[in-house]
């Protein structure tokens, strides 16, 4: 079912103070900064998974490419769900899909649900930098997007540092299902902060357009 913000979301706006444009966009970007921390977090735990799914070196590597099967097989349909649902909603179930990926890929003792729980993850990364640039195409001036669409890829690319060093201390300290685990949490947190400041950010583009 077709939302009713299509409508409001396929019109540009530009606001004469552009915080809440910035505030959008790097919310959104928090998205995107998450799903990058997913695809290098084997880059850490692949000992353990090994260790405990009882594996090699081959099915590690099948395992962790579910993610990137994800990404091929979706990217096109994203593209195509973004042009014709609210922006705002597949952010939230992309960013949803991904975080019962990642807590489901935890929990689980089997090489194949394993499996099935990475590629639900891979799916959420297909629309992460495509959703970005939509939003950034609807609240920033061509002469800006550049620049925001910069910082946001700085924020991926963050988000897979983070999944080096940081993710290596706490699979060190507490294991790399409770690793994990805490990684499904922080998604949650970022999934309502996303959720406020996006529903907040087409609230103010509505009345902008009322005003126009």
């Amino acid at each position: 079912m077709l939302s009713d913000s299509v409508t409001v979301d396929s019109r540009v706006v530009f606001p004469r103070g552009d915080w809440m444009a910035w505030l959008v966009c790097l919310s959104a970007g928090l998205f995107f900064f998450y799903e990058f921390f997913q695809l290098n977090l084997f880059d850490v735990i692949n000992a353990p998974l090994r260790e405990e799914f009882q594996i090699d070196a081959a099915q590690l590597s099948w395992m962790s490419s579910t993610y990137l099967w994800a990404d091929i097989l979706f990217l096109l349909p994203a593209g195509i769900i973004l042009d014709r649902f609210s922006t705002r909603q597949v952010i939230l179930t992309a960013m949803f899909v991904c975080v019962i990926g990642t807590v489901g890929f935890a929990l689980t003792n089997a090489f194949a649900v394993a499996s099935f729980f990475h590629f639900l993850s891979g799916i959420g990364n297909a629309f992460c930098f495509l959703s970005c640039v939509v939003l950034v195409s609807r609240w920033f001036p061509p002469r800006r997007q550049a620049l925001v669409i910069g910082c946001l890829v700085t924020m991926a690319f963050i988000g897979g540092m983070m999944a080096h060093t940081p993710l290596a201390y706490l699979n060190a300290h507490y294991g790399w299902r409770n690793a994990l685990l805490l990684d499904g949490g922080v998604g949650v947190l970022l999934f309502i902060w996303i959720f406020w400041w996006l529903k907040i950010g087409h609230a103010s583009k509505c009345s902008i357009l009322e005003i126009k």
